[in-house]
């Protein structure tokens, strides 16, 4: 018999930590009744240009040494051609206790974080981590140096005598696992990357 890799995929990886940085910060929970959509994905053809989305429910606002953040977690919300995507954290410095720091404004601020501009980490379909490196990914990457591997449960697997036409690449056939000891770690990392 096989045995049974036990670990978190990326998108519960990823609700773990936002749940306890919300719990580790005193902050304030913003709802978004119909969610925030952002296009994360866009690819042209002879009709036009497809778009893929993400979908955001809620953000929390807090302060760190000084600092104001406002950070969400975003899921796939459509298709091709953003389906190689499952899930982010997004961080904006975002006023907290101004009058900007509105529900509409908010809003607006996560609307415009299209294409992971402000994602701190990212989630790919097969369960692997990605990081934007225009923004935040070159001083995380420093940051992560050899660690990521220790937190693995389980590796990507591939079938190899299959491979897709659209996109040149064989078939996931088993997703990548995380220890969930990963989960204390990324939120460590991610509060100590706010506080610098």
């Amino acid at each position: 018999m096989e045995e049974v890799a036990i670990g978190l995929g990326v998108r519960d990886l990823f609700k773990n930590v936002y749940s306890k940085l919300h719990e580790k910060y005193d902050s304030k929970k913003i709802e978004f009744s119909d969610g925030v959509k952002v296009t994360v994905a866009s690819e042209p053809d002879n009709i036009g240009t497809k778009f893929g989305y993400f979908k955001y429910k809620d953000a929390f606002l807090f302060n760190v040494n000084g600092k104001d953040w406002a950070l969400s977690r975003g899921e796939l919300y459509s298709g091709y051609p953003a389906e190689r995507y499952d899930s982010d954290i997004t961080v904006l410095e975002f006023p907290v206790n101004e009058i900007k720091a509105t529900p509409e404004n908010l809003r607006k601020e996560i609307e415009n974080s299209s294409y992971f501009i402000n994602s701190l980490f990212i989630g790919l379909e097969d369960g692997s981590l990605g990081l934007n490196m225009k923004k935040f990914g070159k001083e995380l990457s420093n940051k992560f140096n050899n660690k990521f591997e220790n937190f693995v449960v389980q590796e990507i697997e591939k079938n190899e005598d299959l491979i897709s036409l659209s996109t040149l690449d064989y078939p996931v056939t088993q997703k990548m696992l995380y220890k969930p000891e990963f989960v204390e770690f990324l939120v460590n990392f991610t509060d100590g990357f706010l506080r610098n």
